[in-house]
C-alpha cells in the first residue's frame, strides 16, 4: 500500500474506527484464522461490537464499531 486512511468517529452511542489502504489485499481466510485480524473480531464479539473487513486487489478497508460504554 502506498495510502493509509484512519478515520475514528464517534456520537452520543457508537464509537467507529475505518481503516483504508490502496494495497494489492489478501486472503482472508487465511488471515482471520492465522492472524491477529481473527483476535479482533473475536475481541469485538466479546464487547458487542463490530468488526469487518473488505480487501480486494485495489485495497483493503477494515471497520470496527463498538456501543460506547462510558458516558
Amino acid at each position: 500500500a502506498t495510502k493509509v486512511i484512519i478515520q475514528l468517529k464517534g456520537d452520543k452511542d457508537n464509537i467507529e474506527l475505518l481503516i483504508q489502504d490502496d494495497g494489492i489485499g489478501f486472503d482472508l481466510s487465511v488471515a482471520d484464522q492465522t492472524g491477529g485480524l481473527g483476535y479482533m473480531r473475536e475481541c469485538m464479539k466479546k464487547i458487542h461490537g463490530t468488526f469487518d473487513i473488505a480487501t480486494s486487489s485495489i485495497g483493503t478497508v477494515i471497520t470496527a464499531a463498538t456501543p460506547k460504554f462510558l458516558k
